[in-house]
């Protein structure tokens, strides 16, 4: 079975809290791209789950064990008692630490082709739960890459997921990974939260975003674009602060970081815009990518 596994950007993300748990609870718009790796999952005869990666990205070479998409087999077969018995290849080409989802995205692709070929019916209860109980072990994005959504509001850790049926047009997208890793732990370490009343005030501002995107009609993006982890993560890498700062500026606003980065993104309507800054940057970093919104 073939599936593509695509990356996602945050339009939106609040950290609302820290949790006992030590992680945090957000507040995010999720929305997937095209931007996508390939995945082929398929059984075999020889006991053992094998994995092959193909890197078109920026993936460093890593034992099988530490790869997720080997880990969401791995714990599939363990949690549906299932033969393991699969061959798993992927086409990378979504950005590693870059807050596209691309890991995450990966392990839910594996969880849908291991459930179609094993005929675990993911409608059913029981079963329904299992996987995405699994899935948030396997990491917070897992549940939304998992939902089939193709946007949706997410918070608690991730997991509690919101539909959003999105009737505006939708700008072209524009993504830019400026060749650096940024440490997820280490930017929720650095970033400063705000205060109850600016949590409060970027929670009615996603209300008036959501219904923004419910109106057939387009609009300026710019006032609804929030990443509470920037300054986390701008404190990390100037080069991600650097190439927002610069995408802000010639977009008017329509540019922002995704998730904890350090990839950074930039909107249009006008696909010659985006295709004027893809010149500029394309000296100066490998991967970018012009994409929209599924």
């Amino acid at each position: 079975m073939i599936i593509k596994a695509y990356a996602k950007l945050n339009l939106f993300l609040e950290i609302t809290g820290k949790r006992k748990d030590g992680y945090h609870n957000i507040l995010s718009l999720f929305a997937l791209t095209d931007l996508a790796d390939i995945i082929e999952v398929k059984k075999t005869k020889k006991l053992g789950i094998s994995l092959e990666t193909k890197n078109f990205a920026n993936l460093e070479s890593l034992p099988k064990e530490k790869n997720l998409a080997y880990k969401a087999a791995s714990a599939f077969c363990e949690t549906f008692c299932v033969k393991p018995s699969h061959n798993i290849k992927i086409k990378k080409y979504i950005p590693a630490g870059a807050g596209l989802g691309g890991g995450s995205s990966d392990c839910a692709a594996v969880l849908k082709a291991l459930c179609f070929l094993e005929k675990i019916d993911i409608k059913e209860k029981s079963a329904r739960k299992k996987l995405f109980s699994l899935a948030l072990k396997l990491g917070a994005d897992v549940p939304f890459f998992l939902s089939g959504e193709k946007a949706a509001v997410c918070s608690l850790k991730g997991e509690k997921i919101r539909p959003l049926k999105i009737a505006s047009p939708m700008p072209k997208i524009l993504i830019i990974w400026p060749d650096a890793f940024v440490s997820t732990p280490a930017v929720y370490k650095s970033f400063k939260m705000g205060s109850q009343e600016d949590i409060n005030k970027k929670k009615k501002l996603l209300k008036e975003f959501e219904k923004k995107l419910s109106f057939k009609k387009a609009f300026d993006f710019s006032p609804y674009l929030f990443n509470r982890l920037e300054n986390g993560a701008f404190k990390i890498s100037k080069n991600v602060e650097k190439t927002a700062g610069i995408l802000k500026s010639d977009t008017k606003g329509n540019a922002l970081m995704t998730g904890s980065g350090g990839a950074v993104f930039a909107i249009s309507y006008d696909i010659e815009e985006l295709k004027r800054l893809k010149n500029r940057f394309s000296s100066l970093h490998k991967f970018i990518f012009l994409a929209k919104f599924i």
